[in-house]
């Protein structure tokens, strides 16, 4: 179905061997000296994550490139969906938002040939085309850009940067990862962290350089902007929410606390105590 999946199956293939596909992950994975898999995190988006031993542990997000010819053709569309938007976009509802943006999509764009009835439009050459430019058209103006595959990976609990290089996350199961996306520039990184503060109404600027935000599920943000404050430039941390709470009974599994100290807090929770946490996030 996607070209862009496939072919990178076949690159990886050949250096590290066919991946392992898998739909859900568990945590016996982390104790594999020697691992390479592959998970979808919604269409057309696809995770590979790999260690070995001498092989640094990676995380890549596989996603389709635009080439020139279909950067262009993005600019141009986006432009057209502009002069002709006349819908109303008051609604927050990201599923509202994401319909009339397709339903304008589908107005500025054809596949094949223009006709007398379409002579307007702008002319795409086939399917994977129109599927591929609807997905960064969503992902630029309803997403969030180049972090898209990082947000919705349900197994990310941590999202960072510090300036200019790639961005880290923390896995659930494998820990801290380095990921193949990047900002190469410092205005890049500069543009990405002013748009997407505004977007969540605590704008940056350099008379305000700090900013706390929530996004729309619920994820906490911390943007930083500049040198002046920061050392390595503009820098965000987002730390994301599980769709599902964990249970007390998790914690324990997991190691977060003995069953004691579980009894413990449930009891003081129980009676109504006064419990202060303390220190660091």
């Amino acid at each position: 179905k996607y070209s862009h999946i496939r072919e990178y199956v076949n690159n990886i293939s050949v250096k590290l061997g066919m991946p392992e596909w898998l739909t859900e992950l568990d945590r016996s994975l982390r104790d594999r000296e020697v691992l390479n898999i592959i998970y979808p995190v919604g269409d057309p988006i696809f995770i590979n994550i790999y260690k070995a031993p001498g092989i640094e542990p990676s995380y890549v997000a596989i996603e389709p490139k635009l080439s020139d010819r279909e950067r262009d053709l993005l600019e141009k569309i986006q432009k057209k969906i502009v002069k002709i938007a006349t819908e109303s976009l008051y609604t927050k509802d990201f599923e509202e938002l994401k319909e009339t943006l397709e339903g304008l999509y589908d107005k500025v764009v054809t596949i094949g040939k223009r006709s007398l009835f379409n002579n307007q439009k702008i002319v795409l050459r086939n399917r994977e085309e129109y599927e591929k430019l609807k997905y960064f058209l969503i992902r630029e103006r309803l997403g969030f850009g180049k972090l898209e595959p990082l947000i919705r990976d349900p197994y990310i609990e941590d999202i960072h940067t510090l300036g200019v290089g790639p961005l880290w996350i923390v896995h659930r199961i494998f820990g801290t990862l380095k990921t193949n996306i990047e900002f190469v520039s410092d205005d890049e990184l500069n543009k990405y962290v002013i748009k997407y503060s505004e977007i969540v109404e605590r704008p940056v600027s350099e008379a305000r350089p700090i900013s706390d935000a929530i996004l729309p599920d619920g994820s906490r943000v911390n943007f930083i902007f500049g040198k002046d404050i920061s050392l390595h430039g503009s820098s965000f941390t987002i730390r994301k929410f599980t769709t599902r709470p964990l249970s007390i009974t998790q914690l324990i599994y997991y190691g977060t606390f003995s069953p004691e100290e579980a009894a413990y807090l449930w009891l003081a929770i129980e009676h109504g105590m006064n419990i202060f946490v303390i220190g660091e996030t």
